[in-house]
């Protein structure tokens, strides 16, 4: 009979765990795989290498995360049925008054830090809320994105506007650009692996 003696095992459930051999040798299986990268349905794998980094070398989340150089492990893809469409929410427009210098558009508190920070410039603008057809753009049956820093943009369904699951806060990169885009939403990331490392009781 054949044995693999582990030095710890982290099961989120029978179809998802990584696995630590006694000789330090890593086995993963489900979600934290390493077809994330290179497979069909790449799904954050920088996330799955900062929880390994992390349980192997003690390695801070927050330093996987933030040294990582290569879009491919930021990007999710998913299959959409009838196409997605990308729908970007905020619109940025200078403030308005009426004819007496009343405010007739005044701004959103709650995404102000989101979009215009603490920065001075959020009391020469207004940020509000728009789902016009007409700033859509269409993605094609498999969508590939990375998560960005407007909070309200999305990736729809173009047959009937639902919005394609965990897709809230999403920029498109049907195309992987040649360098690392500016706009990552890094904390979203490093939330989304100690999610992670709780469901596997670290």
């Amino acid at each position: 009979m054949e044995e693999t003696p582990y030095k710890v095992t982290h099961n989120r459930d029978v179809n998802n765990y990584i696995n630590i051999t006694t000789d330090g040798k890593v086995k993963k299986k489900g979600i934290f795989s390493d077809e994330g990268v290179f497979g069909s349905n790449p799904s954050g794998q920088v996330c799955i290498d900062a929880i390994e980094k992390f349980l192997t070398e003690g390695i801070p989340v927050e330093e996987t995360i933030l040294d990582c150089q290569d879009i491919r492990k930021f990007v999710y893809v998913r299959a959409v049925r009838g196409g997605g469409i990308y729908w970007p929410k905020f619109i940025v427009k200078p403030r308005q008054t009426d004819k007496y210098g009343k405010i007739t558009l005044s701004p959103s508190k709650k995404y102000r830090r989101s979009v215009l920070g603490d920065s001075d410039d959020f009391d020469k603008y207004v940020v509000y809320f728009e789902q016009l057809k007409r700033d859509t753009v269409y993605l094609g049956k498999t969508v590939r994105w990375y998560y960005g820093n407007d909070p309200a943009a999305s990736i729809n369904y173009k047959t009937n506007d639902n919005l394609v699951p965990s897709t809230e806060g999403s920029v498109p990169c049907m195309d992987l650009p040649a360098r690392l885009p500016l706009d990552i939403n890094y904390p979203r990331y490093i939330e989304e692996t100690y999610k992670q490392l709780t469901l596997l009781s670290v």
